[in-house]
């Protein structure tokens, strides 16, 4: 076991943070590399970060060494505009692949849709070997499932913790560490030229009773062969001071609080966390209480969990009505619940709109209801963009009489997945690297990371601005091409940021459509246009008294007359640029008339002779 008193005193190198996004005590900046020193260099490794260095999620790291580019995860960013119908963010690297050519592989560390959430978009323009674990292959295979891609399962190769492998030049071993998800593991990378370390999502649990402990004598053994040029290291939880907790707390404090608790419980927690979904059936359990499992991704995780040994469901303690997946319960069965006081196991920790506790407190899950007497517990944090709806959540809940438990008013009913700073000093002081580099997590987590590292050597990068390693020397790097953002909308169907933008234009104030015929011969409207909109205050009459359609015959007048259409041997040709001429002039003609609102207007005029 390592302990925080197993750290030396010293490491390698002195304070300083490299290139770092403001001055701070002992900072240097780097000057652009030399241009003799690039990617396409012998010698030369390349790192990138494509997502997650100043943000939560998208986490992908970009990796080439002699002219083979690699994927070290292809995460998602989870969209804050649901209202858009947007459920995800991902950066388009064509750019990337123009220059090194396709991915040779994809290099998964764990199955969070953060980490895994783009992959099957990747793969459907650039497909390429997926390497991961068992649990996140299974996550992939539910996704292959959903889109109907069975040809990408000729892509999955499954790698046990512990293995290594090679793909060209370049070697990676998976080594396996604590998080609160199955089977997560931390990277240990060879190229012919550098050793790098990647943390992964990780934090350092020795007491847990359901998965081993991070194998920090394998990094300790790598590292006493050779010295690691760059450790890239998780940052969500490094502004916290000392350890982080074991997953093994939750389960007694659970215990604890549900036997204290009268009547049902409804709890909430992330889907993936398999180890949280046990101790929540465990703290059932021995409390003499049933569990309902409600919602298609903790039924998902637990069938995951059955299928790979890691969970043996107890018949005694699951209701099989409630843990179908899609199951609602019957009248009979919510007034027994009554009476036994069941915990129902929910969806909805972030309250997601689809999810069961949302579903419930919009009153569209069945009968199932939250009363006065029930308690509702959130073990789980709140993700950064979901504060709001959860107050508002919450706040339903008290007004149906029924008390809410938070991880903020109940210690350790929810712990961290993350390294606080110990554990990262613990890693740090096995791993002893030339160079440390902060990842995963807004600019200030990242900033912290590298604050608290007061004898290390750290190289600060961001979204797209990476590193170049040479020798022993690291150097800032970037394409001179800025990455496009690519849209997943709830139907999986990937959107141009053009039409995003049409989207949010819709949003902020409605749309108005005018269908016209222009005759060409009498130089007039044929009739009066039609005037539909949605989402805007104004009715077909308000355009009627405001003379619109007068200024539509004008407007479309003076633009053929000036484009001089009469004259042209194909008047059909002007429609669409006389349409778009129109849309722009009404557009702003209401902006003045409104005093400001800013509908999307859509203007078709049809030619005639």
């Amino acid at each position: 076991m390592y302990l925080a008193s197993d750290a030396p005193s010293t490491l390698p190198g002195f304070f300083m943070i490299l290139n770092p996004p403001y001055g701070t005590p002992g900072s240097q900046k780097l000057r652009a590399h030399d241009a003799s020193v690039s990617p396409d260099v012998p010698g030369t490794t390349t790192l990138v970060p494509l997502g997650g260095c100043g943000e939560f999620g998208r986490n992908m790291t970009a990796l080439v060494c002699d002219g083979d580019l690699f994927i070290i995860d292809c995460g998602i960013l989870f969209s804050q505009e649901p209202h858009l119908g947007l459920s995800g963010i991902f950066f388009d690297i064509t750019p990337w692949v123009q220059r090194y050519g396709a991915p040779k592989a994809y290099i998964i560390t764990h199955a969070h849709r953060d980490h895994v959430g783009a992959l099957m978009y990747f793969l459907r323009f650039w497909p390429a070997a997926v390497y991961a674990t068992a649990w996140t292959m299974a996550c992939l295979e539910g996704d292959i499932e959903r889109q109907q891609k069975p040809e990408y399962r000729a892509w999955l190769r499954l790698v046990d913790e512990g293995q290594r492998f090679s793909v060209g030049k370049v070697s990676f071993e998976y080594i396996s560490v604590n998080h609160s998800i199955p089977e997560s593991c931390s990277l240990y990378i060879e190229t012919p030229y550098h050793r790098i370390a990647h943390s992964g999502d990780f934090k350092i649990d020795h007491h847990s009773s359901l998965e081993p402990p991070a194998d920090l004598r394998r990094w300790e053994q790598i590292a006493a062969k050779s010295t690691i040029d760059v450790f890239l290291c998780d940052s969500t939880n490094a502004h916290l001071a000392g350890a982080s907790l074991s997953e093994e707390r939750t389960r007694e404090s659970l215990t604890e609080l549900f036997g204290e608790l009268k009547g049902r419980i409804f709890i909430s927690t992330f889907s993936s966390n398999l180890w949280r979904l046990i101790h929540i059936i465990q703290a059932a359990q021995s409390t003499g209480r049933k569990v309902h499992v409600l919602g298609f991704g903790m039924n998902k995780t637990l069938e995951i969990g059955q299928n790979l040994g890691l969970y043996n469901p107890s018949s005694s303690v699951l209701s099989q009505s409630g843990s179908r997946r899609g199951s609602k319960l019957s009248a009979h069965e919510i007034n027994t619940s009554h009476q036994r006081g069941d915990v129902f196991l929910v969806s909805g920790s972030q309250m997601e709109p689809r999810s069961v506790l949302a579903r419930i407190l919009e009153g569209r899950y069945g009968a199932l209801k939250i009363e006065a007497g029930d308690t509702v517990v959130f073990s789980s944090r709140t993700i950064p963009g979901h504060e709001r709806a959860l107050i508002r959540a919450r706040g339903l809940i008290m007004w149906q009489g029924a008390r809410v438990i938070t991880a903020d008013l109940e210690k350790n009913i929810h712990v961290s997945g993350h390294a606080y700073n110990t554990d990262i000093e613990i890693m740090l002081s096995v791993i002893r690297p030339r160079y440390f580099i902060p990842i995963h997590g807004e600019l200030s987590h990242l900033m912290s990371n590298a604050l608290a590292r007061t004898d290390q050597k750290t190289f600060m990068w961001r979204n797209e601005k990476g590193c170049l390693l040479h020798a022993e020397h690291i150097y800032p790097y970037c394409l001179d091409e800025k990455l496009q953002q690519v849209y997943v909308d709830r139907n999986e169907v990937l959107l141009e940021p053009a039409t995003v933008e049409e989207r949010r234009d819709v949003a902020r104030g409605g749309v108005v459509s005018v269908s016209g015929v222009y005759k060409l011969q009498q130089r007039r409207l044929s009739q009066e246009p039609s005037f539909q909109q949605t989402g805007t205050p104004w009715t077909a009459q308000w355009f009627k008294d405001q003379g619109i359609p007068a200024l539509l015959q004008q407007w479309a007048w003076e633009y053929l007359d000036q484009e001089k259409i009469y004259d042209g041997p194909s008047p059909q040709d002007a429609m669409q640029d006389l349409s778009a001429e129109l849309s722009q002039r009404l557009f702003q003609h209401l902006v003045q008339l409104s005093g400001g609102v800013r509908a999307k207007v859509m203007v078709h005029m049809w030619l005639v002779s």
